[in-house]
């Protein structure tokens, strides 16, 4: 009966904490504050040929690495659409049709490789939104 007490009060013991060492936890509620500039609605034509067959429509956010990042990025805004409606237009030249979904996940790589290159302050391009129809 002591050898099972003794057991079970060093069990409860080490459940507890109490007597050991541990390591500092992190606060459970992380604050994590975005650094975005978010740029207007974009629509490229989709060229076939020699023929306009279609628009493509996006809508980019960037996601800046730093508050200051942000800070500079947002004086750089129609810089960036423009850096934005160049990728578009050679995305859609490339890969995009009226007839088919746009996919979201080359367009978003084809945005983010061009506008890295353009600024080294942008950590990522979202793509919030995408479609393409004929036109």
């Amino acid at each position: 009966m002591v050898k099972r007490t003794i057991r079970l009060t060093t069990m409860l013991t080490l459940l507890s904490g109490a007597g050991t060492v541990t390591a500092a936890r992190p606060d459970p509620i992380m604050k994590i504050e975005p650094h975005f500039v978010t740029l207007d609605d974009i629509a490229v034509p989709i060229i076939d040929g020699d023929v306009i067959s279609g628009r493509l429509r996006f809508r980019a956010v960037i996601a800046a690495k730093d508050d200051a990042a942000q800070s500079r990025l947002m004086t750089m805004k129609p810089r960036l659409r423009s850096e934005s409606l160049i990728a578009g237009i050679e995305f859609s030249r490339l890969h995009a049709s009226g007839l088919r979904p746009v996919d979201a996940v080359a367009l978003t790589a084809a945005l983010t490789r061009s506008l890295k290159q353009f600024h080294p302050d942008i950590g990522q391009v979202l793509l919030v939104k995408s479609g393409a129809d004929m036109g």
